[in-house]
């Protein structure tokens, strides 16, 4: 009897550190894709960001003067913000965070 017991809470305590190994793992992956989404979606704003300051900074004039109709011409294209082709793990993001980014 006593033997059955022991191999009970062996089994009980197997599963328990076993399941507290993938709990941890679980977490620290989670926590890395968090880490990496962030500072990719940051790097993708500073360019966005970036552009449009170029965007504001446009004056129209090519090398300081009109184009052949005496017209103000736009030099850099605009910006432009695409979030959905970046392969990462969107779900690492709490819900209410990922709605207001995309």
């Amino acid at each position: 009897m006593e033997s059955a017991i022991f191999g009970l809470i062996g089994v009980v305590v197997g599963v328990a550190l076993t399941t507290a190994k993938d709990l941890w793992f679980d977490y620290r992956r989670h926590d890395k894709n968090l880490k990496f989404l962030s500072i990719h979606i940051v790097c993708l704003f500073d360019r966005f960001i970036g552009g449009c300051i170029e965007v504001t900074r446009d004056d129209g004039l090519a090398f300081g003067s009109r184009d052949k109709d005496d017209c103000k011409v736009p030099q850099v294209k605009h910006p432009t913000l695409d979030l959905m082709p970046i392969d990462v793990e969107w779900k690492s993001l709490p819900s209410k965070l990922m709605y207001e980014i995309q």
